[in-house]
């Protein structure tokens, strides 16, 4: 009898209440929260280390959408992954908050690690959708070299004998 309600009540609730009778994740939009507070805290940090942790916990995967209960798939064809439907793209943060740490490390004279962050961004973000980001980084690039070139004249002046 008690199968019989607890049926009944899973029937008339309809797929919904799926997720709490196999144990997923009612809400998927935890990690996006906790990944936007991660953007949030880029946009504002300085110190240099704390921002290379904020970038490599942006490479970390976040969940693509849920999958169906095992009751449902033997239905056959017909049942899909549900999409995971976000108003932000996480992509989109990390690579804003790589192009910050970057700017942040070329501002405290770690070049070397301002150019690795940006060659990563060229190398990830190769695709058109990305183009943005892409002349960001060659805009980045180029204050790098040049900063690089006043530096070295700056040095050779400097250790001319007088």
């Amino acid at each position: 009898m008690r199968y019989t309600i607890g049926l009944l009540i899973l029937a008339l609730s309809g797929c919904q209440t799926a997720g709490l009778v196999t144990g997923q994740p009612a809400d998927p939009s935890a990690s996006i929260m906790t990944l936007w507070a991660r953007y949030q805290q880029c946009q504002t940090a300085s110190d240099s280390v704390e921002l290379l942790q904020l970038v490599q916990q942006f490479d970390r995967p976040i969940a693509s959408g849920s999958e169906p209960p095992a009751w449902l798939v033997r239905w056959g064809s017909h049942v899909a992954k549900q999409p995971l439907r976000l108003a932000v793209d996480p992509r989109a943060l990390g690579a804003s908050c790589t192009l910050r740490a970057a700017q942040v490390l070329s501002e405290t004279d770690r070049v070397a690690d301002a150019q690795a962050l940006y060659e990563y961004l060229l190398a990830n973000y190769s695709s058109p959708e990305w183009a943005y980001y892409r002349q960001e980084v060659r805009e980045g690039l180029d204050r790098l070299s040049n900063v690089h070139r006043a530096v070295l004249s700056l040095r050779t002046t400097d250790s001319l004998p007088r």
